[in-house]
């Protein structure tokens, strides 16, 4: 029997000469064989004659992306090495002075000294619903003012003794329901 055979293959006497074969190209897009000589698969319709699109480096998006996050890294670190790891307030009768000594990761550091003579007022504040329900703090001649201790406990005694030390009095306020957030007290 001549050609196909019953089960779908080519029987001895009809298979096709390979050798008599065009030389052929797999096809990019679809992976089929195509004649070497075509300019269209004829599956998938691909133009082998079309420039294949030029692909950016990908080392150069790469290098950019891990540049940006080495800056931005050092910037961090730098910030948090930068900031104060706790805080300390010094009210010193002898110097008479008040002194905010910070810790940072090169040592403590004061930040601020005020001296008894620039402190017009030693003011109290107590209420609110902030975490920071009681708050003294010193108010200079010139207006503004720094906290020297805040709690959720009261601060009576601190207050005057920081009072008794300056030479001034206590000014008591009573925080709005708000909070103590910044200029949040009343007079």
């Amino acid at each position: 029997m001549k050609g196909i055979t019953q089960d779908n293959t080519w029987s001895a006497s009809t298979r096709p000469n390979r050798e008599k074969d065009v030389e052929t190209k797999t096809c990019p897009s679809c992976s089929e064989d195509v004649p070497t000589a075509a300019a269209r698969c004829k599956h998938c319709f691909h133009d082998f004659s079309a420039a294949p699109p030029k692909r950016p480096n990908p080392l150069l998006p790469l290098l950019l992306l891990i540049a940006a996050c080495g800056i931005v890294g050092g910037g961090v670190y730098w910030w948090v090495s930068e900031r104060a790891t706790e805080c300390k307030v010094d009210v010193d009768g002898e110097r008479e002075a008040i002194t905010w000594v910070c810790v940072y990761k090169n040592g403590p550091r004061a930040d601020r000294v005020l001296p008894f003579s620039d402190i017009g007022k030693v003011s109290y504040a107590a209420g609110g619903q902030g975490e920071d329900t009681f708050i003294v703090s010193v108010c200079e001649k010139s207006g503004d003012c720094h906290v020297v201790e805040n709690s959720r406990k009261p601060l009576d005694g601190t207050a005057a003794r920081i009072a008794r030390l300056v030479g001034v009095e206590v000014d008591k306020k009573q925080a709005e329901t708000g909070g103590l957030g910044k200029g949040m007290l009343t007079q």
